[in-house]
């Protein structure tokens, strides 16, 4: 036996701590290959067992890199982990509804699905307020995403809803949250270190919005150098809009965004002038006398500042729809 090698005789009994940070599914017959290309001293140990914790699959490779800090960033507990929890909630008669975004962290948990063979259906949810550069990527980097088109366009929806803020999100809940069938269990690519709220909300397995539906996010307690690391060492492609300073890939103009949106609407002056548009039909809809002018209305919005004269902010939204 190789030198640094192990014989495994029952991976049933062992557990994916006990046996280290490098245990992935052997279903992804390319994986040899694929660390061999980063870091060519490398023991590769196969071994049959009768059930598998993470999975219905007969057989695991082990792969053992002693002594790469980078490899055992990529396979380690993390990247097992999130393996599991797909297999754990893999629906037994549909594919899982993967919710892809384009963004760096959806890049990853499609591609740790791929290498535990999990079975996905990964759909891309078209806002029509979406980064031109998002929707290349996509279709170029991701052909086998199904663009999910909605009803009606943002622009018509917010006519009637008023325009969003962080507080009054109705977007979210019509052009994301409610697109996948009724008993979908979904993926997600959340992570707790996005914010505190969603650390506070989000669990690795979650009831969603409708009843009978599940979310799974397996990258939840991912931070942001893990999901980087682990793009760039397995060259998974990316938006290049981050290489462009942007660190948030959503909807051009989202609250959520903040200050951020100063820059989307410098690069994207064409959806600046559809906003204030927007903000021109809702002033001649219903103009109150805090704001002067529909372009006042709009710099206050784009300001994040509190509403004038110290009304509640989001109480007041109403009168916008």
């Amino acid at each position: 036996m190789p030198e640094g090698c192990m014989e495994v005789k029952s991976l049933a009994a062992r557990s994916t701590k006990t046996l280290g940070p490098y245990i992935v599914p052997s279903a992804s017959r390319s994986l040899h290959t694929q660390a061999t290309s980063i870091r060519r001293t490398i023991t590769c140990v196969y071994a049959a067992a009768s059930s598998v914790v993470t999975g219905s699959c007969s057989m695991m490779e082990v792969v053992l890199i002693e002594s790469h800090p980078t490899m055992r960033d990529l396979f380690g507990d993390k990247v097992a982990r999130a393996i599991e929890l797909m297999r754990m909630y893999q629906p037994n008669d549909r594919p899982y509804y993967g919710c892809f975004s384009g963004g760096k962290d959806s890049c990853v948990i499609k591609e740790i699905a791929r290498i535990g063979n999990i079975n996905v259906g990964w759909h891309y949810n078209v806002t029509t307020i979406d980064p031109p550069e998002l929707v290349r990527f996509i279709k170029h980097n991701h052909p086998d995403v199904m663009f999910e088109m909605p009803r009606r366009s943002f622009f018509e929806s917010a006519k009637i809803n008023g325009f969003p803020t962080r507080m009054h999100r109705w977007c979210c809940r019509e052009f994301k949250e409610r697109q996948a069938p009724n008993g979908s269990v979904m993926i997600f690519g959340v992570r707790a270190a996005e914010s505190a709220r969603r650390a506070k909300i989000w669990k690795e397995i979650s009831a969603h919005i409708h009843k009978g539906q599940y979310a799974v996010s397996p990258i939840l307690n991912w931070g942001d150098s893990e999901v980087w690391s682990f793009l760039k060492e397995r060259s998974v492609p990316y938006c290049s809009l981050y290489d462009d300073g942007f660190k948030r890939l959503g909807c051009i103009g989202c609250p959520q965004a903040g200050a951020d949106r100063v820059r989307q609407f410098v690069r994207w002056p064409h959806m600046e002038r559809a906003w204030k548009r927007l903000f021109e039909y809702l002033y001649t809809k219903n103009a109150r006398p805090q704001f002067n002018s529909a372009l006042a209305m709009f710099d206050w919005w784009l300001s994040d500042n509190a509403y004038p004269k110290e009304h509640d902010c989001q109480g007041i939204l109403d009168m916008y729809s």
